[in-house]
């Protein structure tokens, strides 16, 4: 993790799921978290409702995927740079996001099918 790279770590993924998703779609968002503190992390902008359109950036990421959560794609928003918001970690980034694929695929109440197409930016 970001503190002991010998020691396991968890952290947050959102899952959004529309009404007509189709279960064999899923699109990882790693979006825009350009700072060390844990109120920029994707999951609690997403909870608190914070207004997209204050920041250029995170608008345009946010609605390319509520385009791809209106053409039926189940989208995971990974908190990927950890619980300690370590800013410009690439490998821990990476594996959240590997992580969060995993566990939404995983997520039996969801129903994705394992063989699902996954993308993502």
């Amino acid at each position: 993790n970001s503190i002991d790279p010998n020691t396991p770590m968890t952290t947050v993924t959102t899952v959004l799921v529309p009404d007509n998703y189709d279960n064999d779609k899923l699109v990882v968002a790693g979006v825009y978290e350009d700072s060390y503190s844990s109120d920029c992390a994707p999951s609690k902008r997403l909870a608190s409702g914070n207004n997209i359109f204050k920041n250029v950036a995170i608008s345009y990421q946010e609605m390319f995927y509520t385009t791809l959560l209106h053409e039926g794609w189940v989208v995971t928003v990974p908190d990927h740079e950890g619980p300690h918001s370590a800013f410009t970690s690439g490998r821990l980034e990476g594996h959240a996001i590997l992580d969060a694929i995993r566990a939404t695929l995983k997520y039996d109440t969801l129903g994705l099918d394992s063989n699902s197409k996954v993308v993502g930016y």
